[in-house]
């Protein structure tokens, strides 16, 4: 009896174990392990002889004594998860000793400072950075300069990121460097023979293919934005000012747990509709109106990018509908193009032969997609599609007043957008919780949403 209580109780201890692992998974999004990997895939890609570089992002400056809140540099928090300012990634294309234990990888983080985390908390410290994100080797900040001078001088090759200029400026010259040439330059004189370029260029081709768990932390941020859309479409009434609205949405990304907006948000009435990316959100928005939604909600560094177009009166014009089905089809026949293997130029054709055929081909700018993941326009290149890209598709048309067409079209912005993973042998759109045909979008409009609350303005009727 005494041993079936022992494996009872053994039992139940692996049990709360894996649980405690899966809530620290969850809460993290991307397992230590997958970091690891994408660090291996960089060091894969390096030259023989060669060592890498990455810098975490840095506080930034709002007004005098108070930061932007802070923002992790994406490729830096895809190669190592770590969320604080400051750090530094090494990496060794071949293993070199450290500690007795021979790596490819160091992280070197900021030492602790318990007067500053008085005022800004603590930062994740190296200890910790071993245990949740599985580095290896750990070193302090401040012995960054010191290893790398006694570092380059026996590689051929360093990939940096240009900003290193400013960390070794002390010990590669001896002077401030205000350039990325002065520091090339600088660097060749006291390295001869070491070749410089860029690191970024290690890890774009990496970030344009999702894996499962970046899909999981991108469909989060997706609802989010699907969610804020919803009830913006219930609290859109004439009368509201655009700041209103877009107060509607931002508050539903942070209720659902995201970050916060993954960039401004676009909330354009009326002659604002036919604004790209109109971002002021300070005219009120008035009857007869078409407003424009281009947000996107972000979760754990990963980025929404959702465009809903509606009628601010609830029901679309005969003009409105006439505009809106062109765009609705333009978009049908750009996802219908979406494989593996085709190009965007390809998507943004089968869109434009639409919008062009119904004779508003000057009226739609711009490209019909872009890739989406840790970056909204996520910088990995626009080669062929293939399995496991993230990618928009947003057709639109956006007539300014005194365009030359009929004047019952002036002032009427149109994007539809909607987040789409390339797969095998097709697509599947990950934003189709948010409707796109009017009969629903006017259905949900005329419900109830919380931006429907009296504040003391004075509404029009509908």
């Amino acid at each position: 009896m005494a041993l079936i209580r022992r494996l009872v109780f053994c039992c139940l201890l692996v049990f709360a174990a894996s649980l405690i692992v899966a809530d620290a998974l969850d809460a993290q999004g991307i397992p230590a392990e997958e970091y690891a990997q994408r660090r291996r895939a960089v060091i894969e890609r390096m030259d023989s002889g060669a060592v890498a570089v990455y810098l975490a992002g840095t506080s930034k400056k709002r007004s005098n004594d108070v930061d932007f809140e802070f923002v992790q540099d994406k490729n830096f928090l895809y190669l190592t998860g770590y969320p604080d300012p400051g750090a530094i990634l090494f990496l060794s294309k071949e293993k070199f000793p450290r500690n007795g234990q021979p790596t490819h990888a160091i992280l070197f983080v900021p030492p602790t400072n318990p007067a500053m985390e008085q005022w800004v908390g603590k930062h994740m410290s190296g200890e910790e950075a071993r245990i949740t994100l599985g580095f290896g080797s750990t070193a302090s900040t401040s012995e960054f300069r010191a290893f790398m001078d006694s570092t380059l001088k026996t590689k051929r090759l360093l990939y940096y990121d240009p900003r290193i200029s400013l960390m070794l400026s002390d010990k590669v010259t001896h002077v401030r460097l205000r350039t990325g040439r002065e520091f090339r330059n600088a660097v060749s004189k006291r390295y001869p023979g070491l070749v410089l370029r860029s690191a970024f260029r290690l890890v774009s081709s990496q970030r344009a293919r999702k894996s499962p768990a970046e899909l999981r932390l991108m469909q989060k941020a997706i609802d989010a934005t699907v969610d804020a859309h919803l009830e913006a479409f219930r609290s859109a009434e004439p009368g509201m000012f655009e700041y209103e609205l877009e107060a509607v949405i931002e508050y539903c990304f942070r209720r659902e747990g995201c970050d916060g907006p993954a960039f401004p948000s676009i909330v354009g009435s009326g002659p604002n509709s036919t604004t790209l990316h109109y971002e002021k959100n300070t005219r009120r928005m008035r009857k007869g109106d078409m407003v424009v939604m281009d947000i996107g909600a972000e979760y754990q560094g990963y980025s929404a990018d959702v465009t809903r177009t509606i009628p601010v009166s609830g029901v679309f014009r005969p003009e409105q509908r006439e505009l809106y089905e062109i765009v609705l089809r333009a978009r049908e026949a750009a996802l219908a193009a979406v494989k593996p293997g085709v190009r965007f130029s390809e998507l943004t054709d089968a869109a434009m032969e639409i919008i062009r055929a119904a004779g508003f081909g000057k009226y739609f700018n711009h490209s019909v997609s872009h890739h989406l993941g840790l970056d909204t326009h996520d910088p990995v290149g626009y080669g062929p599609l293939e399995e496991g890209n993230v990618i928009t598709i947003e057709p639109g048309i956006y007539i300014p007043e005194g365009a030359n067409v009929d004047r019952k079209y002036w002032n009427i912005g149109i994007r539809i957008e909607d987040d789409v993973l390339v797969t095998k042998d097709g697509y599947e759109i990950l934003s189709k919780e948010a409707p796109v045909e009017i009969d629903a979008i006017e259905a949900i409009m005329a419900q109830e949403g919380i931006g429907n609350l009296p504040v003391g303005r004075e509404k029009e009727t509908r």
